[in-house]
């Protein structure tokens, strides 16, 4: 039995309705009896002197009316609900917490007789119990939503650290984040599928997706990559720099045939595009679907957001990370630089021996460079070619076809220095542009030499 049954069948009432305040209105929210109404669930109340049910909430005391029939003056905006009704004598008690009131309980008599002391009373305690279970079922509420609140913390917690430990097995590769971020996203909003776009240059690119069957998936992939100025709602959101929300994307008139066909072939209604910002630039995009259309709430657009700075992180992680090892590179090879350079100089002022700074000299260009082999040729004005003085890495083979047919001035890459001493560099040598190599063909061959990885040439004719 509820309390409004209760209070009308002891205090000898036809009927009992609970209002409960909101704002600036009065919400029905239980009714026992057999008075006719005019009221219904979607009825509010305003809270104005002009109605019975009002009053007491305003003046937080009872209202004890005799004969409301012959009081419509005092409350016009009650004629309508009691006017038709045949109600007489009503008695309203305010629903108090801490001296304010939250709402009220009325009973009602078709006829006029006023209710007695004990019944107003008894009502009053009818009141408290109202107030009890208004307070309950307010504070159930809340503690469901504090648990929402706190699961979902909890959830978006354990999600961002399984996405950091993704970040940080996956320094320079992108890929296993973008997943995992998809996949966190999807499942923490309840939704359908999501993806990631990353924008490459004035093309929006697929970079991540969940999975809804393969003839789906299929159409998503085909429709990317699309323009910066298309109007699917992922360049809206990137254009824009701010999230996209959609509550029907299968009909939605102001998405362009493709987008709706792949929320048709995805099985999806609902879409939110959020963008990916970096220093107030929109790099990319993260959105989920669901399959019911109706769109997200703030809050959910919200927690999609700490998504999409994930990915941020995520991208400038994997660009910083690389420029380090750039930078790293270039030092690494400034110090082998140095290093050679010092051991060159070494070589110069330690000895007399002019083969053994050339060697020198010969085996730490090839190691700085980067080279397979290297050569230091000598010019003879007078026989007008180049003759090996020293070598790094060439097969004893190569070495005496060069002493015995050196390169003559005029041939190839090295010949040509004889006629203008600037460097030269060849992606791809043939022993064509060497005739006087030709009976030696089969040594650079059997050497593998015959093609070779650019080289750089460098000589001073003397």
């Amino acid at each position: 039995m509820t309390v409004a049954e209760r209070a009308a069948r002891l205090t000898g009432a036809n009927d009992a309705l609970i209002y409960r305040r909101e704002g600036d209105v009065l919400r029905p929210v239980a009714r026992w009896g057999s008075v006719p109404t005019v009221m219904t669930p979607e009825t509010r109340l305003p809270i104005d002197r002009g109605f019975v049910a009002s009053r007491p909430v305003i003046d937080a005391r009872i209202l004890h009316i005799p004969d409301i029939q012959a009081a419509f003056d005092d409350f016009p905006g009650s004629k309508r609900y009691m006017g038709q009704t045949g109600v007489r004598t009503v008695l309203a008690v305010p629903l108090l917490r801490e001296g304010a009131a939250i709402g009220v309980i009325l009973i009602r008599r078709l006829e006029v007789q006023p209710f007695s002391d004990a019944q107003i009373d008894l009502l009053k305690t009818f009141a408290d119990q109202a107030v009890i279970a208004i307070e309950n079922v307010r504070l159930f509420t809340e503690l469901q939503a504090s648990n929402r609140e706190l699961t979902t913390a909890l959830d978006t917690q354990t999600a961002t650290s399984d996405i950091l430990r993704v970040i940080s097995r996956s320094q320079t590769n992108v890929q296993p984040v973008f997943d995992a971020i998809v996949a966190s996203a999807v499942r923490l909003l309840g939704a359908y599928v999501g993806s990631l776009t990353r924008v490459a240059g004035d093309q929006i690119a697929l970079a991540a997706l969940t999975s809804a069957d393969a003839a789906g998936d299929a159409v998503l992939r085909a429709s990317f990559p699309q323009p910066l100025q298309s109007e699917a709602p992922h360049a809206w959101a990137i254009r824009d720099r701010a999230p996209i929300n959609i509550a029907d994307a299968q009909t939605d008139p102001q998405l362009p045939e493709f987008a709706r066909a792949n929320a048709r072939a995805r099985g999806y209604r609902s879409q939110v595009a959020v963008p990916l910002l970096r220093h107030a630039e929109a790099i990319g995009t993260i959105s989920v679907t669901r399959r019911d259309p109706g769109g997200f709430t703030d809050d959910e657009i919200a927690l999609l957001q700490t998504f999409a700075d994930q990915a941020v992180i995520a991208i400038e992680n994997a660009r910083l990370f690389d420029e380090l090892q750039a930078r790293t590179q270039e030092l690494t090879r400034s110090v082998g630089e140095l290093r050679a350079l010092g051991e060159v100089g070494q070589a110069i002022s330690s000895t007399l021996d002019l083969q053994t700074v050339l060697s020198t000299i010969a085996a730490r260009a090839t190691q700085l460079a980067g080279a397979d082999a290297g050569v230091i040729y000598e010019y003879d004005a007078e026989r007008e070619v180049f003759e090996p003085r020293a070598t790094e890495h060439l097969e004893p083979e190569i070495v005496d076809v060069l002493v015995t047919a050196p390169v003559r001035k005029g041939e190839g890459a090295t010949g040509q220095l004889a006629i203008s001493p600037q460097a030269v560099q060849l992606s791809d040598i043939h022993l064509d542009s060497l005739p006087s190599l030709h009976h030696a063909r089969g040594a650079f061959v059997r050497a593998g030499s015959e093609r070779c990885s650019p080289f750089h040439c460098c000589a001073k004719t003397t």
